[in-house]
């Protein structure tokens, strides 16, 4: 879902100084789980480099982001 931001609760940089923000939810019981144990709302970029294609396995954001300080939780 794309909606406006209300940028005087969030940084404008998480809007990609656009005002508008995409919400989805995830249809995965791991990151559900992982969602409601944290009580908390997760503002997340995507797992792949800019122009590479969308990651579906925690291999491909390994293949990527191998040289970044990140974490992978694989819930497979």
């Amino acid at each position: 879902m794309i909606c406006k931001a209300d940028c005087s609760k969030i940084p404008l940089v998480l809007t990609d100084n656009s005002g508008y923000m995409g919400l989805r939810c995830p249809n995965d019981k791991v990151a559900l789980e992982l969602i409601k144990k944290s009580n908390r709302l997760i503002a997340a970029p995507s797992a792949n480099l800019f122009s590479h294609v969308s990651p579906t396995q925690s291999v491909h954001v390994f293949n990527d982001l191998y040289d970044k300080p990140i974490s992978i939780i694989d819930g497979q």
